[in-house]
């Protein structure tokens, strides 16, 4: 057993200087103590759990991969990748021109039901159809001028 890198006591834990999450592949030993000072358990620390894993999954989604669900009109292409799912697509679309015609959210929902169209889920919710018109319209003005 090697000594911690930072006071030589007995080590139990591998620390990656640089976090896996943002393409570290080189560690360090660190006993218990030493490891917790570095995952940030004291104030002013950057480097905690919850700041590496949103690190990690903004890295993820700006390389065009997988972080988390995969959003409706997409499919995980098997490798980490992200591809359109065509029938999903059209569907998206279909929502997207009802609500634009002035359909509202509770009615668009049935027509999906009555079309035959499949949800992810057993059927339609009003819900769902309100997420993927926030996403979409999200993507297209932006999160500032949609208000969040």
């Amino acid at each position: 057993m090697r000594p911690c890198f930072e006071c030589e006591a007995p080590t139990d834990h591998d620390h990656h200087v640089v976090p896996r999450s943002l393409g570290g592949t080189k560690t360090v030993p660190l006993c218990h103590a030493c490891h917790a000072k570095a995952h940030g358990l004291q104030p002013g620390v950057w480097a905690n759990h919850r700041a590496l894993t949103v690190a990690a999954l903004e890295r993820r989604k700006a390389s065009g991969l997988v972080a988390g669900q995969v959003p409706f009109g997409k499919r995980d292409a098997g490798d980490g990748r992200l591809v359109d799912e065509p029938d999903e697509v059209r569907t998206m679309q279909r929502i997207i021109e009802l609500w634009a015609d002035g359909v509202a959210i509770r009615p668009i929902a049935t027509m999906l039901e009555a079309e035959g169209r499949k949800a992810r889920g057993a059927r339609w919710h009003p819900t769902t159809v309100a997420r993927i018109l926030k996403a979409y319209r999200l993507e297209i003005v932006g999160a500032d001028e949609v208000g969040g």
